[in-house]
């Protein structure tokens, strides 16, 4: 795989510190290692995606292993999916790279590239993975080669049916992580006057087929403020929640909360 320039679609192609494309359009690569690939007309905001406190929130949280089990889920996936030569993994909405790195650690022979919209993501993640591939790109304008990808991840990121598979190979594969119906609903149920299950409905385009849904669901306590407060930071809930609510979450000590995954593992047919 190799980045695509976002103004005409021709190959980049790193020279010292500059992606430059055969029609002579530059891209300058961070010294974090990461390219800024999100031109101005395909943002909705100054500086949009996740802001560094979030990023950084859910570091932390994450960090402290209360979703383990679906790292460790997705690095064993991926492992089965590889087992048989070397492949293309292009995750669309990397974060701050936590899943990133199980699934590195587990398939080292894996070639690994990711995107995220927010500058701050792609900067935390290409730090703590120097080895990778990451850029700055929107879910909706993939800076990538047509069929270039064996595996897609998404992981609670937008998503483009158009965009995953124009890019992935065909009998490639997509692993979607989304909510189940009872993900989080205890903090929810602090946030809103009435917390609604979320939605599992699935409607596919005729290129992708379901193969398997794979849940994930456990009672996670969390018995420290910091914890809490860390949850509700990384969540888009917390924008939903009054300076009041933030204030009484934040002093909570103690919270049990359902998690509720579903990995759902998808095919590109043949077109």
């Amino acid at each position: 795989m190799y980045w695509r320039c976002p103004v005409c679609h021709s190959p980049l192609k790193l020279e010292n510190t500059t992606y430059r494309c055969a029609n002579g359009h530059t891209h300058d690569q961070a010294k974090e290692g990461y390219v800024n690939l999100l031109l101005a007309h395909q943002k909705k905001s100054l500086d949009p995606g996740d802001n560094k406190a979030m990023l950084l929130s859910r570091r932390l949280f994450l960090e402290q292993g209360h979703y383990q089990p679906l790292a460790d889920a997705l690095a064993q996936y991926i492992t089965e999916l590889t087992a048989s030569r070397p492949q293309v993994l292009l995750d669309i909405g990397c974060g701050e790279g936590y899943y990133l790195n199980h699934i590195a650690q587990a398939n080292p022979a894996l070639s690994i590239w990711g995107i995220d919209i927010a500058r701050d993501a792609a900067r935390l993640a290409a730090k703590r993975l120097p080895t990778l591939h990451f850029a700055v790109a929107s879910s909706a304008h993939l800076p990538v080669a047509d069929e270039s990808a064996d595996i897609i991840t998404t992981v609670f990121a937008p998503i483009s049916e158009a965009e995953i598979t124009r890019v992935l190979k065909p009998q490639g594969s997509w692993l979607w992580v989304r909510p189940g119906t009872k993900h989080l609903y205890q903090l929810r149920d602090l946030i809103y006057t009435q917390a609604r299950l979320h939605s599992t409905d699935l409607k596919l385009p005729d290129t992708l087929q379901l193969l398997s849904t794979h849940p994930i669901q456990y009672s996670l306590n969390l018995n420290n403020s910091s914890s809490i407060a860390a949850l509700l930071a990384m969540t888009p809930y917390y924008w939903s929640a009054s300076l009041e609510t933030q204030e009484r979450i934040n002093q909570l000590n103690q919270l049990t909360i359902q998690i509720d995954f579903q990995i759902l593992q998808l095919k590109k047919l043949n077109t």
